[in-house]
């Protein structure tokens, strides 16, 4: 589910179009058009194996586990459009999601389930909310195969079919194009690194993450982690812009860091990560009258996830 942190951030771009005067489509719909835009592909390179002991990394979902995780996202923005500073306010978001375990099937695969149970957002720029009440009663089902690989993914969502078919899309390109963790046998201290070439809405971004393992107990994995995104090289069309609007995106870069705890039974994670985003984004209207916009935007993010059963 964190890729979705993505197409959350971008639907916060709707806010120069509304200073702009223009009408940007209903916010699910421009959720469910930025994530069938949304693809992403990946590969892992192992730059230390750590030390001995080592072993493979690997889920090991336990049938019958069960465990409820509570994940708080605080996220503060400025922004400023041509040289004026234009107020966002600050947002808290608050998710609770239970996972349970269940299996093996006929083929020995297992089906962890991760669902929805609540979330409630405070603040936020105007229109979030509305997509982020669209999450409420999501549900992804992911199989596990004896190996303890993700092999598959089924998402509902009971009061929104069409999120659900949206979110499936995402995760089904996540499970066939994202390596989970090496090859590999590792150890205390070894260091691995994802590299993502994500598209969102026509606009490509490149992220790097590296994980360092700080500890292996039984199911129990503790992971530093460092990211950074910046931009690639397409153009940017995001849903809702009328025909007569072009934007570029002048620069894009983000840093997060943080240590997260992954439960290797039921792929549940806890832990804390900070992200700081600046973006430089610049629009013209082909519309006579209608002068350039500029727009510099910088957001702070924290999220912190802890097991809640």
């Amino acid at each position: 589910m964190a890729t979705l942190r993505f197409p959350r951030f971008l639907l916060l771009c709707t806010v120069p179009l509304a200073l702009l005067g223009a009408e940007p489509a209903p916010p699910n719909d421009v959720m469910r058009s930025v994530m069938n835009s949304f693809e992403i592909h990946g590969g892992v390179v192992l730059e230390s194996p750590g030390q001995m002991p080592r072993e493979r990394l690997h889920f090991a979902p336990a049938g019958g586990a069960v465990t409820t995780v509570e994940q708080t996202q605080q996220m503060t923005m400025s922004m400023t459009v041509n040289g004026q500073g234009a107020p966002v306010p600050p947002s808290t978001t608050v998710t609770t999601t239970r996972s349970s375990v269940n299996g093996p099937d006929r083929s020995g695969n297992m089906r962890v389930r991760s669902e929805i149970l609540g979330v409630r957002q405070s603040g936020g720029a105007e229109g979030t909310s509305a997509a982020v009440d669209a999450m409420r009663g999501l549900a992804t089902e992911l199989l596990v195969s004896p190996e303890g690989k993700i092999v598959g993914v089924e998402v509902t969502n009971a009061g929104d079919p069409a999120m659900a078919a949206m979110v499936e899309q995402i995760a089904k390109g996540a499970v066939q194009n994202l390596p989970q963790f090496p090859a590999e046998p590792v150890g205390v201290g070894a260091r691995w690194r994802l590299e993502y070439d994500i598209s969102v809405a026509g606009m490509s971004m490149l992220a790097e993450t590296t994980n360092t393992l700080r500890s292996h107990d039984g199911n129990t994995v503790v992971v530093d982690v460092e990211t950074s995104i910046q931009r690639g090289n397409s153009a940017f069309n995001f849903p809702g812009m009328p025909p007569d609007v072009s934007v570029e995106i002048g620069s894009l870069v983000g840093n997060a860091t943080g240590t997260m705890t992954i439960d290797l039974a039921t792929l549940a994670s806890s832990g804390e990560q900070k992200m700081t985003m600046d973006m430089q984004m610049s629009m013209t209207m082909s519309q006579a009258g209608m002068p350039p916009m500029s727009m510099q935007m910088h957001m702070d993010q924290v999220i912190a996830s802890r097991r809640v059963e």
